[in-house]
């Protein structure tokens, strides 16, 4: 069984709806003839002939436009730009950690110590950076952006960050990732 037919406008709601979409009747003890099961295609296309309440839920389709689109793409080319940013501080930790000791004003220990901590720094920021620049439009992908932008505006790449930021936010961008928009 894979949806409810209401018993009282016969519309096809999702098996874990708590009341009909269309007409609102509540599915507490429902007799066991509601329950129908219904070829995937077809459920398909009555699924989306009959309204659906999805109110509570913090997710929608995703709802492609242009404006988001364009935000997606400055928002990878920005991800891609700091993740080379990143190989390179993991280059500097490299170069640090193995160069001859004493060669950087430092003791030997302070230049491991150094050498290190860029490269674990870099590290971080690759894998963050291209989580970002390679995931998928969904939900939890925008909420993601968000953070890394956030990031971003407390480092060297603040006005870049913060432009994005402001277009990240906007409806359009939300409703391109399938996030619910507040009314």
């Amino acid at each position: 069984m894979n949806a409810i037919r209401c018993p009282q406008c016969k519309a096809l709601n999702s098996n874990s709806a708590a009341e009909c979409g269309q007409c609102k009747f509540s599915f507490e003890g429902l007799p066991p003839t509601a329950y129908v099961s219904v070829p995937p295609a077809e459920f398909e296309k009555l699924a989306a002939d009959s309204p659906r309440d999805v109110s509570n839920a913090w997710y929608d389709i995703p709802k492609d436009n242009e404006t988001g689109k364009k935000i997606y793409l400055w928002y990878r080319i920005y991800s891609g730009c700091l993740l080379f940013v990143s190989v390179i501080i993991i280059c500097t930790g490299v170069y640090v950690f193995t160069g001859p000791p004493g060669a950087l004003d430092t003791t030997p220990e302070g230049q491991t110590v150094g050498g290190v901590l860029y490269i674990i720094l870099g590290i971080i920021t690759a894998v963050l950076y291209s989580i970002a620049m390679f995931s998928p439009r969904k939900p939890w992908s925008w909420v993601f952006g968000v953070v890394i932008l956030a990031i971003g505006i407390v480092t060297f790449c603040f006005l870049p960050s913060l432009v994005l930021l402001i277009f990240w936010s906007k409806p359009e961008t939300r409703a391109y990732f399938g996030r619910k928009i507040k009314k």
